[in-house]
């Protein structure tokens, strides 16, 4: 009976294309099934594996380095999220609000404005949002993994895997929502690179609504950490997304020194 190694010898001799080796291999990186006889290295199983559009064309030979398309590989991954009922929202219904919100301002207290930084917070704005339009994808992508990696955890230890969309569950989801943003913001201004990538909010000299549209660039990527502990204990992904624009929406108010305030809420929500 020959040995595998000339079985794999044998097989390439007839024509099978060598095997593309993605990385270094364990010297007993075995597949479970077998060719005949023989069972077959992991490396010569390498050639069988369909890899994703954004891994780009592998070379034949090992020398060349693996490519990799990030943008394909956003592409993919937003083309695997289902479609969620609170997506374009913000583009068709809350960004049209707020910039109405600002031109009111405006027009009842032009002293509280400075044209040429308006127009920079504007310039940042625009810029955070297109930042904020790309990182969604993997930030609701990462809820949606931590919240199905957690369902058996959850089922097994906690009775449940789901805690669905009860109202109480929202009001509850809302509150942590909002307890998750209060440290967001205070370790924003407490700790050095966290208010670096935060500073830019503060840069105005002029309170007024623009103010909350003029968002770091960079603060984005850090922000998500803090909503995670959510989806892990069963808040569903779509309740969290939901919060968070009624959330940004609350936050957009409390920059117009005109709003009233909010009385007992205030006790409750962040008002700072």
């Amino acid at each position: 009976m020959a040995t595998c190694a000339e079985s794999v010898a044998g097989s390439n001799k007839k024509g099978r294309s060598s095997a593309r080796i993605l990385g270094p291999l364990p010297l007993k990186a075995w597949a479970m099934d077998k060719d005949g006889d023989c069972q077959i290295p992991f490396a010569e199983r390498v050639e069988r594996v369909t890899l994703p559009t954004h891994w780009g064309n592998l070379p034949n030979n090992t020398e060349h380095a693996m490519t990799f398309d990030l943008i394909q590989a956003w592409m993919d991954l937003k083309a695997q999220l289902p479609v969620l009922a609170v997506e374009g929202i913000g583009l068709k219904y809350v960004y049209p609000v707020f910039l109405g919100l600002i031109v009111l301002e405006y027009i009842n207290a032009k002293h509280l404005y400075d044209l040429k930084e308006s127009l920079s917070g504007f310039i940042i704005g625009v810029g955070a949002t297109l930042i904020r339009v790309v990182t969604n994808v993997f930030e609701i992508s990462l809820y949606m993994f931590l919240f199905w990696w957690a369902a058996d955890f959850r089922q097994e230890y906690l009775g449940y895997t789901s805690l669905g969309f009860a109202w109480y569950i929202w009001i509850i989801c809302a509150i942590a929502d909002d307890h998750n943003f209060y440290w967001h913001h205070r370790l924003a201004h407490n700790v050095r690179l966290l208010w670096a990538a935060h500073l830019p909010h503060h840069s105005g000299r002029m309170y007024n609504l623009t103010i909350s549209i003029r968002n770091g660039w960079f603060i984005t990527f850090v922000k998500p950490i803090y909503w995670l502990w959510m989806p892990l204990l069963g808040f569903e992904p779509i309740m969290i997304a939901t919060c968070l624009i009624v959330n940004a929406f609350y936050q957009f108010t409390l920059h117009s020194q005109l709003m009233p305030s909010y009385g007992w809420i205030e006790n409750i929500f962040n008002s700072s």
